[in-house]
Protein backbone atom coordinates (compact mmCIF):
# COMPACT_ATOMS: atom_id res chain seq x y z
CA UNK A 1 0.00 0.00 0.00
CA UNK A 2 1.69 3.36 -0.76
CA UNK A 3 2.00 6.35 1.62
CA UNK A 4 -1.12 8.36 2.15
CA UNK A 5 0.33 10.34 3.90
CA UNK A 6 1.49 14.43 2.69
CA UNK A 7 4.89 15.06 3.93
CA UNK A 8 5.75 18.44 4.26
CA UNK A 9 8.63 18.06 1.89
CA UNK A 10 6.57 17.06 -0.74
CA UNK A 11 4.12 19.65 -1.17
CA UNK A 12 4.00 20.91 -4.66
CA UNK A 13 0.79 22.73 -5.60
CA UNK A 14 -2.27 24.42 -3.64
CA UNK A 15 -5.20 25.32 -5.23
CA UNK A 16 -7.93 27.88 -3.72
CA UNK A 17 -11.45 27.01 -4.18
CA UNK A 18 -14.60 29.53 -2.97
CA UNK A 19 -17.19 27.61 -1.13
CA UNK A 20 -19.32 27.24 -3.60
CA UNK A 21 -16.56 25.12 -5.75
CA UNK A 22 -15.58 28.29 -8.05
CA UNK A 23 -11.36 28.05 -8.28
CA UNK A 24 -9.42 31.23 -7.55
CA UNK A 25 -6.25 29.93 -8.65
CA UNK A 26 -3.72 27.37 -8.50
CA UNK A 27 -0.17 28.11 -7.09
CA UNK A 28 2.57 25.29 -7.76
CA UNK A 29 5.14 25.58 -4.37
CA UNK A 30 8.27 24.52 -3.17
CA UNK A 31 10.69 24.70 -0.14
CA UNK A 32 7.72 24.86 2.34
CA UNK A 33 7.96 23.36 5.54
CA UNK A 34 4.47 23.54 6.45
CA UNK A 35 0.57 23.13 5.64
CA UNK A 36 0.48 26.61 6.64
CA UNK A 37 3.35 27.54 4.84
CA UNK A 38 2.14 26.57 1.81
CA UNK A 39 -1.36 28.00 2.39
CA UNK A 40 0.44 31.39 2.89
CA UNK A 41 3.01 31.29 -0.14
CA UNK A 42 -0.44 30.46 -2.16
CA UNK A 43 -2.34 33.35 -0.88
CA UNK A 44 0.69 35.83 -1.38
CA UNK A 45 0.36 34.41 -4.66
CA UNK A 46 -3.29 35.35 -5.15
CA UNK A 47 -4.20 38.87 -4.44
CA UNK A 48 -7.91 38.21 -5.54
CA UNK A 49 -8.07 35.94 -2.38
CA UNK A 50 -9.01 38.54 0.03
CA UNK A 51 -10.25 36.47 2.90
CA UNK A 52 -8.56 33.43 3.31
CA UNK A 53 -11.16 32.49 5.86
CA UNK A 54 -13.74 32.02 3.09
CA UNK A 55 -11.82 29.62 1.22
CA UNK A 56 -11.13 25.61 0.84
CA UNK A 57 -7.05 24.31 -0.12
CA UNK A 58 -6.45 21.49 -1.41
CA UNK A 59 -2.82 20.99 -0.95
CA UNK A 60 -1.41 18.21 -3.15
CA UNK A 61 1.77 15.52 -4.02
CA UNK A 62 1.61 15.88 -7.64
CA UNK A 63 4.17 12.88 -8.06
CA UNK A 64 2.23 10.22 -5.52
CA UNK A 65 -1.29 11.98 -6.22
CA UNK A 66 -2.21 12.40 -2.33
CA UNK A 67 -4.11 15.44 -1.44
CA UNK A 68 -5.66 16.81 1.66
CA UNK A 69 -8.09 19.98 2.07
CA UNK A 70 -8.01 22.45 4.92
CA UNK A 71 -9.75 25.73 6.00
CA UNK A 72 -8.21 28.33 8.22
CA UNK A 73 -10.75 28.78 11.17
CA UNK A 74 -11.26 32.00 12.74
CA UNK A 75 -7.93 32.15 14.45
CA UNK A 76 -5.98 31.45 11.51
CA UNK A 77 -5.54 28.05 12.13
CA UNK A 78 -5.18 25.35 9.32
CA UNK A 79 -8.18 22.86 10.21
CA UNK A 80 -7.86 19.27 7.76
CA UNK A 81 -11.45 18.70 6.33
CA UNK A 82 -12.63 15.06 6.85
Amino acid sequence: MPNNRLDFESIDQVEVFKENGDVIGTVKVSGVRSIEAAIEKALQQLPEAKDPEAYVFKVSNLSDGTERRYRLNAHGHVKLII
